[in-house]
């Protein structure tokens, strides 16, 4: 067991940092070896939330509603185990919680525009995104302003304001 854990270790090791394909690639290849909850699979999704839409080739606009999706998919992953192993105000759990923002936010408003949501379906998305929103800023607004999670922590704020603009459109949520 330990000379497999070292060998998928080393694996995990060689990809590069920015590589998204090569981190899909590692869990499709260890997805009946590595439990999805394993640290190692964990991490190679925390490095994914935080790729997917940074990345050329991958920026967040420019993907496709399948990519948004595996996103959500990945940060709600990431979300399940934090809500067991790692509750309460941490970092990890504000940087993925506004990860999964922009890709809730981002499929709405594809949606929306293209006619495929009820007022009431597009009100229960918008409040997910705003829960998301609200949860960030208040973890990440206790971190250094000058930080990474500081500045997300007030994108997240002016986020939570520009969702008035949807509240013009639709109604209070």
């Amino acid at each position: 067991m330990k000379l497999l854990i070292n060998r998928i270790s080393q694996d995990y090791d060689n990809i590069d940092c920015n590589d998204i394909v090569a981190f899909e690639l590692f869990l499709k290849k260890y997805r009946n070896v590595l439990h999805p909850n394993h640290y190692i699979s964990l991490a190679a999704k925390l490095s994914l939330s935080q790729l997917y839409g940074k990345i050329n080739g991958f920026l967040i606009y420019e993907l496709s509603d399948e990519f948004l999706t595996r996103k959500i998919e990945i940060c709600k992953e990431i979300m399940k185990i934090f809500n067991v192993i790692e509750p309460g105000l941490t970092k990890l759990r504000g940087v993925t919680l506004y990860e999964l923002h922009a890709p809730l936010m981002i499929l709405l408003t594809r949606h929306f525009e293209r006619g495929l949501l009820t007022k009431t379906e597009i009100k229960i998305k918008l409040k997910e995104v705003v829960s998301c929103l609200i949860e960030a800023r208040n973890i990440l607004e206790l971190e250094p302003k000058i930080s990474a999670e500081g500045t997300m922590g007030t994108a997240a704020k002016e986020a939570l304001l520009q969702i008035k603009d949807w509240e013009r459109i639709i109604g209070k949520i």
